[in-house]
């Protein structure tokens, strides 16, 4: 499950805007404002990897979980 209050909160910490942080990205504002405001019930993974590479967190999910098909549930 993604939590959003984590990104939030790297975020605010970074002092990034949504408009940052989709340069930062290359994911669109639209995209990641319905995620920050939870209007998207099952992110992409690799959407979510994105954005914490970007705060500089460490990934929800691993790579062998993507893989498997873990983090999917």
């Amino acid at each position: 499950m993604i939590n959003v209050e984590r990104l939030k909160k790297a975020k605010k910490e970074k002092n990034l805007s949504y408009d940052e942080l989709a340069e930062l990205t290359g994911i669109s504002r639209r995209a990641i404002c319905a995620l920050f405001s939870e209007k998207t019930e099952n992110p992409r993974i690799d959407t979510v990897q994105a954005i914490e590479r970007a705060l500089g967190l460490a990934p929800t999910f691993t790579e062998e979980e993507r893989a498997l098909g873990l983090s999917e549930n």
